[in-house]
């Protein structure tokens, strides 16, 4: 029940979304705007080609090593390399690394009354 209420929730918000894109564009419509225009004109590139300049730096400055560390450092080889190697083991009928690791527990002892 509750997966259906998240698939729900995010088929809404994409639908607002597209309905919010159709809204913007017949705004940009009514004044007169042609996206087609501004995006080919020259400060249209020139725009663009500032703000990739800037993405550019702000991800070799800033960014890049903090994402790069928790994408290898942490996603990849605390989560994806040992869930693969794991779901491998399950596969070939092999004991996963949880019940190799895991300490034996004595069975339980009945109390005298």
């Amino acid at each position: 029940m509750n997966s259906l209420i998240k698939k729900r929730e995010v088929s809404r918000g994409l639908v607002k979304t597209v309905i919010m894109i159709v809204v913007a564009l017949l705004i940009l419509s009514y004044f007169g705007l042609n996206i087609r225009t501004i995006v080919n004109s020259p400060a249209g590139q020139e725009n663009f080609s500032y703000a990739q300049e800037l993405m550019v730096k702000v991800w070799d400055g800033f960014l890049k090593k903090p994402v790069m560390y928790l994408w290898k450092d942490i996603f990849l080889d605390l989560i994806w390399n040992p869930a693969v190697e794991n779901l491998t083991k399950i596969k070939n009928g092999e004991p996963d690394d949880l019940r190799t690791n895991a300490p034996e527990i004595p069975a339980p002892q009945q109390v005298p009354s």
